[in-house]
Order: structure tokens, then C-alpha cells, then sequence
């Protein structure tokens, strides 16, 4: 397929989280430290997920930035990539935001485009106390870290084939093939 982006980076705002900005943040953090990557978009984004339906379709890797909850203790960063992604944003206590993001990679799926790599950047916030929010202040460098590693291993890598989604499913489904070759 024709890729218009070779990596396409959100920052999502989560809106009722104790720390809804820190996807935003983690984003204008790997602006600060990470400028000028060749073939990275980067958006910051809180409007409606269907405004992200053509860039993500047409990006070949993507990588969000977001609040997470991994039931860790706050500023907690994990990268989950590719299946692990897949798997988390199955659960069925999801965010509002992270609800639709699933919706939003299977519609992209469906039409057969999207994403060949894809990973999850989450941050954990704390929902009960806002004090957390330095913790996730110090994370949001090391995040960026994550983002920049990424793409430059990505960039060196042969394309994996693409990810289907499951016949009748409307949560994204896990695909084999997106194991690293050894």
C-alpha cells in the first residue's frame, strides 16, 4: 500500500482523568527532545477520533501517546507494541478515549489500511490524586525516549504483512504475523 506518513505520532488528551493532558505532554516532549526525525508526523489531539481516520490509514506506523491505567503506581510508563496493544485496548474497562481509539484502528482495518506497527505509550495517572501529576511530569521525557526507539527501529525493519481484522469482530483482533522475525 501507499503509505502518506511513515510515522504517525498522536498526544491524546484524555478529558475526565486526573491527568488528561499527559498524552499532549508526552508528545511536546518528544518535540523538545527529539526534533526533526525524518518521516514523523506528529498531532496533538483532542477533538473527534473520526478527524483521524485518513492520517492513521494512511500512516505505516503509529505510535499514541495517552493516560493509561495499568493499576501501577503514578508516572508508571508502559510501551506495549503491536499484539500487546491489541490485547489492551480490548478490555472492557476502557476509557472513553482509549474506546474509541479501538473503534478508530479497527475502521481503519476494515477498509484494509492502516498501521503495519503500532504502539501503545502509556502513562499511568492516578484518578484520585492530583498530586500524582509530578510523577507523570518526571515520565513524560522517558516516554519520549520510548517514541524516538521506536522509530528508528521501525525504520530499519522489514514490513511485517498487514493486520486483518477478525471476521465479524468490531475490537481489534491479534494477529500472528505481527511477531518480530528472529
Amino acid at each position: 500500500g501507499v503509505f502518506s506518513h511513515q510515522t504517525l505520532i498522536l498526544g491524546i488528551a484524555s478529558p475526565g482523568r486526573s491527568d488528561e493532558d499527559a498524552g499532549l505532554r508526552a508528545l511536546q516532549a518528544f518535540r523538545r527532545f527529539h526534533p526533526g526525525l525524518p518521516g514523523v508526523t506528529c498531532i496533538d489531539f483532542d477533538g473527534p477520533f473520526r478527524a483521524l481516520v485518513e492520517p492513521m490509514a494512511g500512516a505505516r506506523h503509529l505510535i499514541v501517546f495517552d493516560v493509561a491505567q495499568f493499576g501501577a503506581s503514578p508516572g508508571t510508563i508502559r510501551c506495549l507494541v503491536g499484539p500487546e496493544m491489541d490485547e489492551y485496548l480490548q478490555r472492557t474497562d476502557l476509557s472513553a478515549t482509549e474506546t474509541a481509539l479501538a473503534r478508530l484502528l479497527d475502521t481503519v482495518r476494515i477498509h484494509g489500511t492502516g498501521p503495519i506497527r503500532r504502539a501503545l505509550i502509556g502513562i499511568q495517572d492516578d484518578c484520585s490524586d492530583n498530586g500524582a501529576v509530578n510523577a507523570v511530569s518526571g515520565a513524560l521525557p522517558w516516554a519520549a525516549a520510548l517514541a524516538r526507539e521506536l522509530v528508528e527501529r521501525w525504520n530499519n525493519e522489514k514490513d511485517p504483512g498487514p493486520v486483518a481484522p477478525r471476521p465479524g469482530r468490531t475490537k481489534p483482533s491479534i494477529s500472528r504475523s505481527d511477531d518480530r522475525q528472529t
